[in-house]
């Protein structure tokens, strides 16, 4: 059986553990503010593009301080945790790159976060795989629209619809859904919606040859 044209990954939750690198930075800029941030209320934001999830967060806080604000400094912040704790790995994502790059898969990475922070994921890639990077920062519409997704299979020259895209979070899987790719979902801090004909897996680490031979069957 065929394999994928290409597989996209979102990064945060999905290829990295750095959505407690979002919470920490979140939670010290809402101290600096003079203000606690209520772990359910920062779930909400997960996955949202970053113009959208300090919008929401300008709005817990009363508005006393502009979103571009506190997107400054979150973009501070998590470079800052990111520099010195660097990003780790999900279970299973570097081995799932290996495989890609192995059976000669091309891979790119669709993340909300700026291209900034997902660097520090690119450098520890194995080398050959993520040649395509779309992030927050680049695209004319965030997650859950369809774009990210639709610009990285177009970067990559394939067929969205041949395409595998693995996500952790709402507008993640949303935005993979909506773009015609085949969603994969992978639930890790919330509860993800069902989608007709999208699949979930319990971790990367159950992706393998098999997997992706017959995903599309």
């Amino acid at each position: 059986m065929s394999l994928p044209q290409a597989i996209l990954f979102d990064m945060d939750g999905t290829l990295t553990d750095s959505e407690k690198i979002w919470f920490s930075a979140e939670t010290e800029v809402f101290h600096d503010l003079g203000h606690e941030l209520d772990a359910e209320e920062a779930k909400k934001v997960i996955g949202m593009a970053i113009t959208d999830s300090t919008v929401f967060l300008a709005e817990l806080i009363g508005n006393e301080v502009t979103p571009k604000e506190i997107q400054t400094r979150l973009l501070d912040k998590v470079q800052e945790i990111a520099a010195r704790d660097g990003l780790p790995w999900r279970p299973g994502a570097v081995e799932l790159l290996q495989l890609t790059h192995k059976l000669g898969i091309p891979t790119a990475l669709v993340t909300s976060s700026f291209r900034s922070f997902a660097q520090y994921a690119l450098d520890k890639a194995p080398t050959g795989t993520l040649t395509v990077v779309v992030t927050g920062d680049v695209v004319p519409y965030g997650k859950p629209h369809p774009a990210p997704y639709l610009m990285a299979a177009a970067e990559l020259g394939v067929d969205i619809k041949q395409c595998l895209a693995f996500e952790d979070s709402i507008p993640g899987l949303t935005s993979a859904y909506r773009s015609g790719a085949k969603a994969i979902g992978v639930p890790f801090q919330i509860q993800l919606p069902q989608f007709d004909g999208a699949i979930y897996v319990d971790s990367l680490d159950d992706i393998d040859e098999e997997f992706l031979r017959t995903v599309f069957a």
